[in-house]
């Protein structure tokens, strides 16, 4: 096989290939003639497989072509040593430096130039080795329009050809030390390239080698830390370049979609290995220095101000304030130097590693989950004890960790574990992190359901699913691996350690997981509530020192040289009493306004009396915001004050957002805007002030607590209340579905804040047909999910309201008392569930007619109350007639014909009609999968159903097996706690009875028991029968003292709810009977 050599001009670069060509032509284009200055330019291609460099590097440069193509040639344009071989390859270090995005009106070599150069002075070349004379030093040309007018793939292949061409510039030393320094947004294709060499084996080597950083006004964070605001700052560089609004790579940029590897934590927890200098230029007005920072921990990283703008921090003249700007720059640059060559024998190990571990980087970030809602502070200021002190106390070795952080509402409790979970991320990159809000049961439910979902913990997204005690019960295994809880503003001690109540759920402090790989942080503003969850493992945060405070105000200005008014400084932290949430306010306010301390201080003594007046003794008596200090509430009424006159949307959204609940607020609930465009802006407004936060993932919204109150005192102080709470009845009544099986997802996030809305009405707008429509629909979801007495509370008081606005037989007023009926039924009222349902049944069969498919479902309910009661004769009547007509009206496959159905085949098999029971039971199931699906409550209810009918004709191991595959679909998709889950429990135990397997089945007894009784009362129809198996379960291990007590709660419990002639009543008080005859007997 031939090869073939060539050369460049000079000699320094020598290629080789050794294949045959692919192909030879001769090229005419314009390019190409310019290229060579004749009429053309013959080109050969060869596999890049077959290329070897023998002496020299080669370079890389990107252009647009006259065709419109893009030519990409790859060049490194090596300054120092020129045209030295022997000292490249003697070089210790390599610094490479990539220029930004390059105006329209130069070719990309110039601005590759015209980056570090300033009056003919190229500083790279000119100036930098005399402080580096060992360094081989590069400057990287590319089309920079291409990289950054591309989408997020685009730009990360761009950052592969800049890792392609550092490749083949240091083949022969893949070890050297390497320093990557970028101006603007070529900083941020840097971090791209280094993201991508991560993951890539191919570039993996120059990861390990890469030892410092260095970035001339790079926007790392846009100046608030998202990306978006990032692509925002990166277009406005463009602007400032030249491009014009209406551009494709001003549009681009704007969305900030390319930096979306840049932004996730998992990625810049990589960056925390190098040494880092970000200059940034104190005339510099499209990157300010909170932009400029990347934001490494401890010394890691040097922040240096430049006297220049955004041209001048990387390019430097022979002016006195250039030269001090060189003098800072090459000095920091030696830093770096120094800091490369202490890493020489780390390099090396990485390699050495990485070699031996080929496919290593694809599995150094093991899958965790961090779900907090808030991103990194950069601005975070102070506070660094009590963060030394809690990451002394978790992950404390062999033993689970509670700690609680307590102290003054607004004194930056949240804002410090914020703090702490993203240092806890960096340090120990396997841990997942949740956080939790605490601040009510509906919103930490609705936080346990995005953990649940988050970890794909199965069955968490069905019906009255236990989803606490799913997450319980995965953080507890090991498996789970390392992981930190956060329970933000844990308040109200009764929801953590309050009573049991016959029908609640169980404290919050017994669904707390346990692992000692686990630790849980609580924030709370009470310290006995502290005491009390985490005993003696509490820390208060106190009130901020002037120094430190002042430290903070100074970071969240843009003008931060207003804090050199010393007096004016210290008065105004005084009036904020030094809380970090009043700061921030203040500062946003400042900010916004362009005024001095004394201006702000101005209005705050203008509006003393009103603040006085609205947080009042009224207010002080909330209970959950007793130590709330007045100057908090100061900056907050001039805020509002300022988004209602700057922009109404923003304002109305505020107003809104105070009637519904204060946390996880969907966007697509807030009231419509005139456009798109406006409603962002809205939002964003908010976002300023500090109002809100999205939550990331879902784009939710959560409004301050204190805030969303502080909003409703100055709604009620502008006689405003009644009317915005009117406006967001009639808006979150328009958005709640009607709750199904197949759109839980939909109204469980809505729901918490109809309920929100329905506490704030007063008597007057429930008079609304939308108060009681939003009602009924709330009252529905209480149904679906067994919280039955919420739902009978809430359908009694919608119905007293139907019954005066649209009378007693409108259609709408008799569907209630049908819901009513059903929820009687469930709660085993059933002579009230009867009486209701007859006299229902009669309405609607006189105002809608006997074959109307709503008289028909009352048909239904009133079967299944019969049912209940022991009137099997009469429920069958009832069930065969409706049959019959549901058939004709619905059809046979219809749903409702097919719950009909089931209720007739098991009124059949209580009245040992075995046959046909099972025979309707069979054909309903085979329906019921066909037309709905097999795990469908509706479904699961016939299996129980069959399986009852299998255990009373003594086919016990078929009643087993199919109990046991029932529950295990019922704990999946309605979950352990739903009531019809635990009637299916107490089935198996008493199945297990009758096969002799009496120590499980009296394990299994006894846990249903406890749990109806907490789920349903103590007095309930299934709490006694569960009453009665175990009782029957002890009788035959001959158990007889519990076994009496238990027939004596169960008999009485049966005569009070059934009445002494019920069949189940009669069945209890003979088996006790017997019992007793027994134990005569015996004597």
């Amino acid at each position: 096989m031939a090869t073939i050599q060539s050369s460049c001009i000079c000699g320094q670069n020598v290629i080789s290939f050794t294949n045959t060509p692919i192909v030879k032509f001769r090229c005419h284009c314009t390019d190409e003639r310019k290229l060579t200055g004749a009429a053309f330019a013959l080109n050969i291609l060869f596999s890049s497989e077959s290329l070897k460099v023998l002496s020299g590097t080669l370079k890389t440069w990107s252009k647009l072509a006259d065709s419109g193509n893009t030519i990409t040639n790859h060049s490194l344009n090596q300054v120092y040593p020129e045209n030295n071989p022997d000292a490249s390859k003697a070089a210790k270090v390599d610094i490479i430096l990539v220029h930004g995005l390059n105006p329209k009106s130069k070719d990309d070599e110039a601005h590759m130039l015209n980056t570090w150069t300033e009056n003919g002075r190229l500083w790279p070349k000119d100036d930098l080795p005399k402080r580096l004379p060992d360094a081989r030093i590069s400057l990287y040309v590319y089309d920079s329009s291409a990289v950054y007018g591309g989408s997020q793939a685009t730009f990360a292949d761009k950052a592969n050809e800049l890792l392609e061409t550092i490749r083949c510039n240091r083949e022969d030393w893949e070890g050297r030390p390497l320093i990557l320094m970028g101006h603007s947004l070529g900083g941020i294709l840097i971090e791209q390239a280094l993201i991508n060499a991560r993951q890539n084996e191919t570039y993996q080597h120059i990861y390990d080698a890469t030892a410092c950083l260095a970035f001339f006004g790079t926007p790392h964070k846009g100046g608030s830390g998202g990306m978006v605001t990032a692509g925002k700052t990166a277009a406005n560089v463009a602007l400032w370049l030249g491009f014009q609004k209406g551009d494709n790579i001003i549009e681009t940029l704007d969305k900030g979609s390319m930096f979306t590897d840049i932004h996730k934590d998992h990625f810049r927890q990589q960056f925390e290995s190098y040494r880092m200098v970000s200059f940034w230029g104190d005339k510099d007005t499209i990157v300010s220095r909170g932009s400029s920072k990347f934001g490494l921990a401890g010394g890691r990283e040097r922040i240096v101000e430049l006297k220049a703008d955004h041209h001048g921090v990387a390019a430097f003249g022979h002016t006195t304030k250039d030269e001090g700007n060189l003098k800072k720059v090459t000095s920091n640059v030696k830093w770096l130097y120094d800091e490369a060559l202490k890493l020489d024998d780390t390099i090396t190990s990485r390699l050495e590693h990485s070699r031996a571990n080929p496919r290593l980087q694809q599995n150094v970030m093991p899958k965790t989950h961090c779900i907090v809602p808030f991103e990194k502070n950069d601005r975070f200021t102070g506070r660094e004890s009590e963060l030394t002190q809690l990451e002394e106390v978790l992950f404390a070795e062999d033993q689970a960790t509670k700690v609680a952080v307590f102290g003054l509402g607004g004194v930056g409790k949240t804002s410090l574990v914020i703090e702490l979970v993203h240092r806890i991320r960096m340090k120990h990159e396997n841990c997942s992190v949740l956080w939790i809000p605490a601040t009510n049961l509906e919103s930490l439910h609705q936080a346990y359901l995005d953990v649940a979902c988050q970890f794909g913990i199965r069955g968490w997204e069905e019906d009255s699913a236990d989803v606490k005690r799913l997450v319980q019960e995965f953080l507890s295994r090991e498996s789970a691996g390392q992981w930190l809880v956060v329970f933000d503003n844990a308040d109200d001690i009764d929801m953590w350690v309050g009573t049991h109540t016959e029908q609640g759920t169980k404290r919050l402090i017994d669904y707390l997981p346990r692992s000692k790989l686990g630790c849980i942080v609580f924030t709370t503003r009470d310290r006995k509530t502290a005491v009390k969850l985490a005993q003696k493992n509490v820390m208060e945060v106190p009130a901020m020192g002037e120094d430190v405070a002042t430290l903070m105000l100074q970071e969240y200005l843009i003008n931060p040289d207003l804090v050199s008014n010393k007096p004016d400084t210290s008065s105004l932290l005084n009036e904020l009493i030094y809380l970090p949430l009043a700061i921030v306010q203040a500062s946003a306010y400042i900010n916004e306004n362009r005024i001095s301390f004394s201006d702000y201080l101005s209005l705050l003594a203008d509006q003393e009396e009103d603040v006085i007046d609205l947080f009042s003794e009224e207010f002080e008596d909330d209970g959950r915001y007793q130590n709330v200090k007045n100057p908090v509430a100061t900056t907050w009424l001039i805020s509002f004050e300022q988004i209602r006159q700057r922009d109404p949307l923003a304002a109305e959204y505020l107003s809104f957002m105070a009637c519904i609940d204060s946390r996880d607020i969907p966007q697509s609930l807030l009231p419509r805007g005139q456009s798109r465009k406006k409603e962002m802006a809205a939002i964003g407004t908010l976002d300023a002030y500090s109002f809100v936060t999205r939550r990331p993932g879902n784009d939710a919204l959560d409004l301050h607590r204190l805030v969303h109150l502080s909003t409703r005192n100055w709604l009620s102080l502008r006689n405003e209340w009644d009317d915005r709470v009117n406006a967001a009845l009639h808006r979150v009544e328009d958005m709640l579905p009607a709750p199904k099986h197949e759109n839980r997802a939909l109204w469980m996030s809505y729901q918490i804040h109809a309920q929100c809305v329905l506490t704030s009405t007063k008597d007057q707008e429930k008079e609304s047909k939308e108060w009681y429509r939003l009602a009924g629909r709330i009252a529905e979801c209480y149904l679906i999910t067994g919280k039955y007495q919420e739902s009978e509370n809430l359908t009694r008081q919608t119905l007293k309201l139907k019954e005066e606005v649209l009378g007693k037989t409108h259609p709408h007023t008799l569907a209630t008392m049908s819901n009513l009926a059903l929820v009687l039924d469930n709660q085993g009222k059933y002579a009230e569930a009867e009486t209701m349902n007859r006299q229902t049944l009669k309405l609607k069969e006189e105002v809608l007619g006997m074959t109307h498919p709503s008289t028909l479902a009352t048909m239904g309910i009133l079967a299944l109350v019969l049912h209940s009661q022991g009137k099997y004769a009469e429920a069958e009547s009832m069930n065969r007639q409706t049959l019959k007509l549901t058939e004709e009206v619905l059809g046979k496959t219809h749903p409702s014909t097919l719950a009909t159905m089931s209720n007739l085949a098991l009124v059949l098999h209580r009245q040992d009609k075995y046959a046909e029971a099972e025979t309707m039971n069979r054909q309903t199931l085979k329906l019921k999968e066909e037309v709905l699906e097999k795990t469908h409550p509706s479904t699961l209810a016939t299996m129980s159903n069959l399986a009852l009918m299998l255990h009373r004709q003594g086919r016990y191991a078929e009643a087993e097996t199919m109990n046991r595959q029932t529950l295990k679909l019922k704990e999946e998709v309605l979950g352990k706690m739903h009531p019809s889950t635990l009637t299916t429990m107490s089935n198996l135990a008493s199945v297990l009875v009758r096969k002799g397997k009496y120590t499980q089945a009296e394990a299994i007894n006894r846990q249903t028991l406890k749990l109806m009784e907490e789920v349903l009362g103590k007095t309930h129809p299934d709490t006694l029968m569960s009453v009665f198996f175990l009782a029957d379960l002890l009788q035959n291990k001959k158990q007889y003292e519990e076994a009496s007590i238990l027939y004596e709660r169960a008999c009485t419990g049966f005569k009070s709810s059934l009445g002494s002639e019920h069949p189940t009543t009669k069945v209890c008080v003979n088996d006790y009977s017997d019992m007793l005859d027994d134990i005569k007997e015996a004597n």
